[in-house]
Formats: C-alpha cells, structure tokens, sequence
C-alpha cells in the first residue's frame, strides 16, 4: 500500500468482509491472506491515526482545497480531489478548506483525521470538484488462486498537498 504521493503505508489492517479475516500490512505496505476458498470477496482497509504527526495537514493544505473548490485550481489529480473532499459529501468547496484549515490548527472542533484506502486500478478520471465519488476497498469478483497485485492507494483526507508522504 502506498500514499497518493508514492510513500509506503506501514501498520495498516486489511479484512476481507465475508470470511472477518484481518491481516496487518508490513513497513512496506505488503499485506496477503492465507488459505482464502474461492469466491467473490470486497476487501477493506483502515489505518489508525492516533500517531499522525501533527505537521501531515497544514494550512496550505486548506488553501489548496479551497483554491480547488473555487475553480482556480483545475488540475487538481483525482488523489487530490478525494483528499479535498474532507467532509466527505462529494464536493470540494469551501467547508472542506475551513475543516482542513482546523485540522492543521488544532482547533477543538476538527474532524478527527481519516484515511481512506482505493483500489490503485481505479477509474478515477471523472472526478471533479463537484463530483468526487469513489468507492472504497478492492473487489475481487471470483477468487480462484492466489492473485498478485491488489494494490491500495492510502489517501489522508486534507492532505492535498502531499505533505503526509515526507512522514511515511
């Protein structure tokens, strides 16, 4: 698993719904599950954020958001779009910079921080400013052998700088 800007998630957990099988990934970002029968599967991914660092979210971050959310930035990527959306309602606008801005002030009433984990094969580019919809975990249609590559992107919400990476 790695962050939207290339960095390595360690210590992040991965269940696969139907079976409640968790794993934890290594340093690296490598996860697998053992002795898995064939069938359809949606995997699930979360990260604790009780040690982020303080400095992963800053008040350009928030600037960035709100310049995204206003149309003076239009080529945001698809990763930065999602992170915008703090709030998480499907739009990038100027709530999301205001709850981006407490983060990075630590302000009392900040929403708690949040990962959220896509499947790095995702079609993401209709993502817009007013429309960031995604979805969430990897679904694996039909299991029948050991399957290789079902990697995550781990997006920080707020960080839409990139910031989060010189951390990992």
């Amino acid at each position: 698993m790695i962050t939207q800007f290339g960095g390595d998630v360690g210590g992040v957990s991965a269940d696969e719904s139907d079976l409640y099988v968790q794993t934890v990934t290594t340093e690296g970002g490598n996860y697998s599950f053992k002795d898995i029968p064939d069938g359809s599967y949606q995997i699930h991914v979360s990260k604790d954020t009780i040690d982020l660092p303080r400095g992963a979210i800053k008040a350009s971050d928030a600037l960035a958001a709100l310049k995204i959310g206003v149309g003076v930035t239009q080529d945001a990527t698809p990763h930065q779009l999602i992170a915008a959306d703090v709030n998480q309602n499907g739009k990038v606008n100027s709530a999301d910079a205001l709850a981006i801005l407490k983060i990075a002030v630590g302000h009392q009433d900040a929403v708690e921080n949040k990962f959220v984990f896509i499947d790095q094969a995702a079609d993401l580019q209709d993502l817009t400013a007013r429309k960031v919809n995604y979805q969430t975990g990897i679904t694996l249609e039909t299991l029948e052998s050991e399957l290789y590559g079902q990697d995550f992107i781990g997006i920080l919400l707020g960080d839409v700088n990139g910031n989060y990476v010189d951390f990992v």
